[in-house]
């Protein structure tokens, strides 16, 4: 997998005022090339309220700190709301421990060529930092609206679901939980996820995930354990994952990747 992030900030006087960034991605041997952030975000004093407009990623859950695309597990994200970025305007900002984030968006996602007006998708969630050194991050979010099919762009699903979510900082130890429930296309929905990587030494972690759905009445699970090394030019991770609700149920699996950043 290979990656690129453009991203250009103009200043004042005060400081930061607007933040141009575009990542593009090529994926399963450059088969897939996507642009999964295409975005203007306009910072307001002392960053208390920000505007963000164009393709981004959505303030749902985990997806506020983590994106998990570049792993070679799956978050709750697809199972969720469907996809992590989507085009339209976000409201964002910090107040004191608290941050914030609204967001209307088209509901196509990033993998789905985007039309007008699109099909209205309604996210918000609030955070709070706590602990000395605010090692601990919580939030609550919840979404209401219509998003496309994962293989059909018009074809839209029903989502109305409300989520908490958790990431800890502890020393070699970082964890991320989150918890779902709600209703997908008039089919209640419930889902579950926590992950936990270790750093053996510096450039090197273990990784363990988990993720549990129940979709009406059908039961969904997976389970992933690997390692992540991290020389200086690129990341290396593999691992070995099981999904029950797949079609390959075992699956051993390698990751060459490289983000190239540029600032402008």
């Amino acid at each position: 997998m290979l990656g690129l992030l453009v991203r250009k900030t103009l200043a004042d006087d005060k400081g930061d005022r607007l933040t141009v960034a575009a990542l593009a991605e090529a994926e399963h041997n450059f088969e897939n090339i996507l642009l999964h952030e295409l975005s203007a975000k306009y910072k307001g004093p002392l960053g208390r309220w920000n505007i963000t407009a164009g393709r981004f990623i959505v303030p749902y859950g985990l997806l506020k700190t983590f994106d998990a695309t570049r792993q070679l597990y799956e978050s709750l994200c697809p199972g969720t709301i469907g996809f992590h970025a989507d085009n339209g305007l976000m409201l964002s900002g910090v107040l004191g421990r608290f941050d914030y984030a609204l967001s209307v968006t088209q509901g196509y996602g990033a993998h789905h060529v985007p039309g007008f007006p699109g099909h209205g998708f309604g996210v918000a969630r609030l955070g709070i930092a706590v602990g000395e050194t605010d090692e601990i991050i919580l939030g609550i979010s919840g979404a209401y609206g219509e998003t496309s099919a994962r293989h059909h762009r018009d074809s839209a699903l029903d989502r109305g679901l409300g989520g908490i979510d958790a990431t800890l900082y502890a020393g070699p130890v970082l964890g991320r939980a989150e918890v779902n429930a709600g209703f997908i296309n008039g089919a209640s929905f419930g889902a579950g996820f926590a992950a936990i990587e270790y750093a053996i030494v510096p450039r090197l972690d273990a990784i363990v995930s988990g993720t549990l759905m129940r979709k009406d009445k059908e039961w969904n699970d997976a389970t992933f354990v690997g390692l992540a090394f991290k020389p200086k030019w690129f990341t290396i991770r593999g691992g070995y994952r099981y999904v029950h609700y797949g079609e390959i149920h075992n699956r051993v699996s390698f990751q060459l990747y490289r983000l190239f950043s540029f600032a402008l």
